[in-house]
């Protein structure tokens, strides 16, 4: 892999901050590794060295959160650890999986472009149209109606702004 620059640790955190599926102590956790991962190593394995204490003061989460947080960090496959020193200290040393975040940016950005052309259909009114087509791509088809049959509101109107004709 190429060389990691800063401008890529603030991407892996975009990334990391757009995981759906991360608690909030797991990004700020992440966070907090990013930020620690050392650059100018000389080594060919890039690391990190923070103590779980440090990064429960710096988070302000508790010991057992920040052990919780980096738990579900490398069930998704952001982190690895591993530790070192005496039985009971909680020395460990940190790989970051820079691969794992340009799969979720690519994901976010998937998402984005989506969301997207959904709102550009419906401001030109082909609406029927863009359902049909999620349709047929094997996805859940959505009804015209703003108001489905369970009656939740359509996506596009979860939006903050409203629109005066919607309502």
């Amino acid at each position: 892999m190429s060389a990691i620059n800063g401008l890529d640790k603030q991407k892996a955190m975009f990334a990391l901050t757009m995981d759906r599926s991360m608690s909030r102590a797991a990004i700020a956790v992440g966070h907090v590794l990013l930020d620690r991962y050392n650059l100018k190593d000389l080594r060919v394995e890039k690391r990190c060295y923070p103590s779980i204490e440090m990064i429960a003061a710096e988070t302000l989460y508790d010991v057992r959160t920040v052990k919780a947080a980096r738990k579900a960090l490398r069930k998704a496959g952001y982190i690895t650890w591993t530790a070192y020193g005496a039985r009971y200290t909680r020395r460990c040393w940190y790989e970051i999986n820079w691969p794992c975040f340009v799969a979720t940016k690519f994901e976010h950005d998937r998402r984005v472009a989506k969301f997207k052309a959904r709102r550009d259909a419906l401001a030109k009114g082909d609406v029927d149209t863009t359902f049909e087509e999620s349709a047929s791509a094997g996805e859940k088809s959505t009804p015209a109606n703003p108001e489905n049959s369970k009656g939740d509101v359509h996506p596009v109107q979860r939006c903050r702004v409203r629109h005066p004709q919607i309502g």
